[in-house]
């Protein structure tokens, strides 16, 4: 992902959000629920490390740990967001035309 840490991380809990608030299911793997930078391992797992206190970009992770656990929980508490999960009138465009302005808009 291109731009220094903050950047990326951004970028990152802007993905998160559009995934959670776009039609179809969410899907994350090994280690994106904390923002693990290296990819997944069959030999070690997820490195739950980046998570402890003591590592010193801790706080980054824990933070889209806890926005996962956020956007789950305004998923299971907004039926808009998956009763016509899978409908064509589950989703409408309010603004799709603005990408200069870097500006979407849809309705669930």
């Amino acid at each position: 992902m291109p731009g220094d840490w903050w950047q990326q991380r951004a970028n990152e809990r802007a993905y998160l959000g559009w995934m959670w608030a776009h039609p179809g299911k969410q899907l994350l793997f090994m280690g994106q629920e904390f923002a693990q930078g290296a990819e997944w391992s069959e030999a070690h797992g997820p490195d739950w490390w980046l998570l402890d206190p003591q590592y010193g970009a801790a706080a980054d992770h824990r933070g889209v740990r806890d926005l996962v656990r956020d956007l789950n929980t305004v998923y299971r508490a907004t039926p808009a967001l998956w009763q016509r999960d899978t409908h064509p009138s589950g989703f409408s465009w309010v603004a799709g035309d603005a990408a200069e302005d870097d500006v979407v808009a849809f309705l669930r």
